[in-house]
């Protein structure tokens, strides 16, 4: 993945906003055929702790997770600005990092918007339609809240209905999502269904045809890598294969950061590793920063 789609995915997990009263609708978990699904290897988890302090990093902006062999991370001073690398065995690769800038392509019609993978959304009179790279429209302007691309698919929702609904990449619906939610789409025909009990967000996962796949929720849904999705629950780490199914005995307790952020310092969030890439997250464990590496034990 690249660093331009990683900060969209990013961007867009963070717009992701729960609405009441999707419990009622929620079907009985189900499970997709084995036959497409691919054998998950034995899995164990590796922790690396760094030198770095868990309270001199912003978790709130981290800026990206690993590529190409390293995490970029950003430290908590007044200005912000200051960005740092890390190895997979905690190591910095530099003491300063500039973020270079993001290759932005130009969409093919003023006013579109990135649906990632090559598709854009276009606004007519507060609806959308999809199009594709070189400005054609594949649907006519009947979205009216829109998502992004991941593998192929994405979460929309339809003018006059009240429920999401899972597309493919020419506007074709693959699946309906229970009302009055909010979803995205995290790869692998798998979607992250948002809902909020008890005024706390709840996260669930779908399969792309609309039935469900866990039998629980999460704190944080993350996005698939080579078969598995990492989620949170109660400040600890677990991860979910394609099934929907968690990984037995894996799980990591990681420390509570809540960062303060806004322009007057008015907003907290805590954070939770979800982001992972290369088989990799970064997470504070005992006050320090730690890389943790997937082993899949063949």
């Amino acid at each position: 993945m690249t660093k331009r789609g990683i900060g969209t995915v990013l961007f867009s997990f963070l717009l992701l906003v729960g609405c009441m009263g999707c419990l009622r609708t929620m079907p009985t978990a189900a499970t997709p055929s084995a036959s497409n699904v691919a054998p998950i290897p034995p899995i164990s988890l590796q922790v690396i702790s760094t030198s770095i302090s868990a309270k001199d990093v912003n978790w709130y902006k981290q800026a990206y997770f690993f590529e190409n062999g390293q995490a970029i991370l950003q430290y908590s001073s007044e200005s912000g600005n200051d960005l740092f690398a890390i190895d997979r065995n905690g190591k910095l690769t530099a003491e300063s990092y500039i973020s270079p800038a993001l290759d932005q392509p130009t969409p093919p019609k003023r006013g579109a918007v990135s649906a990632r993978e090559n598709l854009y959304f276009i606004p007519q009179n507060d609806e959308y339609a999809l199009m594709n790279a070189q400005g054609e429209k594949l649907t006519e302007a009947i979205y009216t809240q829109i998502g992004q691309f991941y593998d192929g698919i994405c979460v929309v929702t339809i003018k006059g209905q009240n429920h999401p609904v899972v597309i493919d990449t020419n506007g074709e619906i693959l699946g309906e999502l229970p009302e009055a939610c909010t979803g995205r789409a995290i790869g692998s025909n798998m979607i992250a269904v948002q809902t909020k009990e008890d005024q706390q967000p709840k996260q669930w996962i779908y399969h792309a045809s609309g039935h469900l796949l866990t039998d629980r929720w999460f704190d944080t849904v993350g996005y698939t890598y080579d078969g598995l999705v990492p989620v949170t629950a109660n400040q600890t780490l677990y991860l979910v294969d394609q099934q929907g199914k968690l990984v037995e005995n894996v799980s990591l307790v990681y420390d509570a950061m809540t960062t303060v952020y806004g322009e007057n310092q008015e907003k907290t969030q805590t954070y939770h590793p979800y982001m992972m890439n290369e088989d990799a997250l970064i997470m504070p464990i005992n006050g320090q920063v730690a890389v943790v590496s997937i082993q899949r034990n063949q």
